[in-house]
């Protein structure tokens, strides 16, 4: 498969795969937002809600929103009903005092967060595949249960989602440059400033920043073919400045809140490190990376299949999901999700779910095949900021003590798009060779399990209602 990233799509195809993917969202997304009724924070009785997305907006973000458009400007951010950061129920509150106080105008403008995101991610993917390609590989995470309930009802999550693609996606795609390097480390900062989880993002900006400079010359091999900058000593202190944001943002709510989370949820959220996040996001990887095995393992077909470097990757999937807790137990953050619901009714020995060592396994071996497909394409450097970054997540994501689906599958979705995308051509020969190996099959059929789960979860809940 040749690797090259020349893009030669035309305009037409362009807005062509816009149109579709901003007209899917539409259909899925604002039929519910435009039935939506009341006003903002009106009491209403809690007899139930048809998606986590829809209790808490209920619960919690309808009435932050209400009470900081009352407070507005000297709001507070303190003592306030959330467990993440205040940014994404500012910005709505201004909405709320200045705009509208209905539900119609504040979720449909919350939902123009998700487009975007679904848009950013789809045009960083279609730079290495052309437009309708690129669709394709991001119709999964349009389809996802969690994007589509984030969409419709007042969350954080895409909010926050969006600003993260905005800086990770430049800094695995797009050259460096001093003002590039300055505006996602904004990105960062805004993602920090909506939910505090996302402080992980930095850490590919702060690294791409190094690689510019003459510290270059100390990274990993495979690190090392970045362009170097001529920095000069203004920008190097006000790049410093703002790629330190993000942690003066958390440090100042951490000091406000006495925690991680404001005070109301830090038993439920900040209660330690749940260790079975890790399980979770390689078992996730395996569910849905094996739809998109067949373009890695094409990409990186001069090895063997699986090697001993595979049967290792297997091994190390099946030791993380045996030797961590992963029985459904409410108390221990370990349900929320169709894998806990399947965890629930399926046997567990010693407190080890039996659902996770084979998914855990393939999760493994999807990363490596990625990695190799990756490397024999010639983009290792990017392959590597994107892997150390998806750590650098896991590890951030763990600090909660909720192992929620809802938070790890929007994520890994976008990782398996963007590290698909990153195996295409543009050139027409390769696309020749990519339409006879079938490689549509894999995310076309993952988007319409997506796409029917959400049916079943989401859709059907709302209308019965």
């Amino acid at each position: 498969m040749n690797c090259s990233n020349q893009t030669t799509s035309s305009k037409r195809s362009t807005i062509g795969a816009v149109a579709f993917l901003s007209i899917a969202f539409a259909i899925l997304v604002w039929p519910i937002v435009f039935n939506s009724q009341g006003k903002l924070g009106e009491a209403i009785a809690d007899s139930g809600y048809a998606t986590s997305e829809l209790g808490d907006q209920r619960k919690h973000h309808e009435h932050v929103i209400a009470k900081m458009a009352e407070q507005w400007p000297d709001v507070d951010i303190v003592d306030y009903s959330s467990a993440t950061s205040p940014g994404y129920h500012l910005i709505m509150s201004f909405v709320a005092r200045f705009v509208s106080q209905d539900l119609v105008i504040l979720q449909f403008a919350s939902s123009i967060f998700s487009l975007v995101l679904i848009l950013v991610v789809w045009r960083y993917s279609a730079r290495l595949t052309g437009p309708w390609p690129a669709a394709l590989l991001t119709l999964p995470i349009l389809f996802s249960s969690y994007f589509l309930g984030a969409a419709i009802w007042l969350t954080t999550d895409n909010a926050g989602l969006l600003f993260v693609v905005l800086a990770l996606g430049g800094s695995v795609f797009v050259g460096a440059s001093a003002n590039r390097i300055v505006k996602w480390g904004l990105f960062s900062a805004v993602a920090v400033y909506i939910r505090q989880i996302h402080i992980w993002v930095i850490a590919p900006v702060v690294l791409v920043a190094l690689l510019t400079s003459g510290a270059n010359r100390f990274a990993p091999k495979v690190l090392q073919d970045a362009e170097q900058l001529k920095w000069r000593l203004p920008q190097v202190a006000f790049t410093a400045i703002v790629l330190m944001l993000p942690l003066a943002i958390l440090g100042v709510l951490v000091y406000l809140w006495g925690g991680l989370t404001p005070s109301h949820y830090a038993q439920r959220h900040n209660a330690g490190f749940n260790l079975a996040t890790f399980p979770l996001i390689l078992s996730l990887f395996g569910a849905f990376g094996i739809f998109f095995l067949p373009i890695l393992i094409g990409a990186g077909s001069k090895e063997l299949l699986i090697g001993r470097s595979g049967w290792i990757a297997i091994c190390l999937g099946i030791v993380i999901a045996v030797i961590i807790p992963t029985s459904h137990d409410f108390d221990a953050g370990r349900w929320g999700g169709s894998i806990w619901t399947l965890v629930e009714y399926m046997p567990d020995v010693a407190g080890r779910s039996i659902v996770f060592p084979p998914l855990a396994a393939i999760g493994c071996f999807v990363l490596l095949s990625a990695w190799r497909a990756l490397r024999n394409c010639g983009r290792s450097r990017q392959a590597a900021i994107l892997l150390l970054a998806l750590l650098g997540w896991a590890i951030a994501q763990s600090a909660n003590s909720q192992a929620w689906q809802r938070y790890c599958e929007p994520i890994i979705l976008i990782s398996l798009a963007w590290m698909a995308a990153m195996t295409f051509s543009t050139q027409s020969q390769t696309q020749t060779a990519i339409r006879n190996r079938n490689w549509w099959v894999g995310p076309a059929l993952l988007s319409a399990i997506q796409l029917g789960l959400s049916i079943a979860t989401l859709y059907l809940p709302v209308f019965k209602s």
